[in-house]
């Protein structure tokens, strides 16, 4: 995981020269691609899917999603899914990875690739040998795909399509998730906050039931059940 909070460092640096160079026009794609990346990769694919089982992508699918999340910095299906099941199983306790009842805030946020999991949690992640293979390599999967990138696109766009909504969705999802909507030892729903952690804002209902939708109009949940992928990976 080293290389991959390397990177992250690196692009949390580069965020004021960003805001600085790019225009209205290039901050609204920012957030965009951060939409794209925090409530479809990181909320849908790895969150309910990964960790939860509530829905079935296509084997291609979770291939290709897989390198698109390790690239933003976030993770496999099987690194997250290991942090997010241990979260559960020790929600606001010592044991639990990112609980601000008893870890500081500057661990949660800067120090997520390091935070305490048990991969027995997620074995059942290793029988896709693509994502196991990706896991296993994970820094340099990163890496490679983060450099393709950066010598694809022009400066601008570089930090317009990929820096700032890789920031955006590793640090606003850990500050909006795992600290306001776990205050004091307790989960909270937290509406107010959509805008910066979308379908996640429904945390403490999460808790209590996970679910693959929380409110009519989820977007990405309408285009799964659209495609015919919204059954539940347990009973398929």
């Amino acid at each position: 995981m080293g290389v991959l909070a390397t990177i992250y460092y690196i692009y949390i640096v580069l965020v004021p020269l960003a805001l600085y160079l790019l225009t209205w026009e290039q901050l609204i794609i920012s957030y965009l691609v951060f939409w794209v990346l925090g409530d479809f990769i990181h909320g849908l694919f790895l969150h309910r899917w990964a960790a939860h089982k509530l829905w079935s992508p296509p084997i291609w699918l979770q291939n290709s999603l897989s390198l698109v999340s390790t690239a933003s910095l976030v993770g496999t299906p099987i690194t997250w899914s290991a942090w997010h099941r241990t979260h559960h199983h020790y929600a606001d306790t010592k044991k639990d990875p990112h609980s601000p009842k008893y870890k500081s805030w500057a661990y949660i946020l800067f120090k997520s690739y390091f935070h305490f999991a048990e991969p027995k949690r997620c074995a059942d992640r290793f029988r896709n040998k693509f994502i196991t293979q990706v896991t296993k390599h994970i820094g340099g999967v990163a890496l490679v795909i983060n450099l393709i990138l950066f010598l694809s696109l022009e400066w601008a766009w570089f930090l317009s399509l990929w820096v700032l909504p890789v920031v955006a969705t590793n640090l606003l999802t850990n500050w909006g998730i795992n600290i306001l909507c776990h205050p004091k030892g307790q989960t909270k729903n937290r509406l107010e906050l959509y805008p910066i952690i979308f379908n996640e804002c429904y945390h403490k209902d999460h808790h209590v039931e996970p679910a693959l939708r929380y409110y009519k109009y989820d977007f990405w949940v309408s285009m799964i059940t659209l495609l015919g992928w919204s059954k539940s990976e347990r009973s398929s």
